[in-house]
């Protein structure tokens, strides 16, 4: 058990005796213990929903990102070349369907709570 759990079971423990003061300085540690690690439990779980919506739109945009043409690639004798798609429909579909992606996660994700 950990140094945090014999806390909080002694915590409640001194909580959940009768004909106690309730204003003994245990008890009110005691509260304010419990009150800290519910607040810490809400704000890990805040933390944890708002990194997996991170991570999920960092992997959207990076797939817009990969639809994009390369940069162009400037040689040493002076010349620069570009990559172009052979078939640029299929490029501009894969983009406009990247980009629908992104747009419904980033609808679906500012409706959630």
């Amino acid at each position: 058990m950990s140094e945090l759990n014999e806390a909080l079971a002694l915590a409640d423990r001194l909580l959940d005796e009768p004909m106690a003061d309730p204003d003994d300085d245990l008890r009110t540690l005691s509260r304010q213990l419990a009150r800290a690690h519910e607040t810490a439990v809400h704000y890990m779980r805040h933390r944890d929903a708002l990194a997996a919506q991170n991570e999920r739109l960092v992997k959207i945009l990076s797939a817009i990102t990969l639809c994009l043409p390369p940069p162009l690639v400037k040689l040493d004798d002076g010349r620069t070349m570009q990559f172009i798609d052979p078939d640029p429909t299929r490029t501009l579909k894969l983009l406009q369907k990247s980009i629908e992606q992104a747009m419904a996660a980033v609808d679906t994700e500012g409706k959630a709570p």
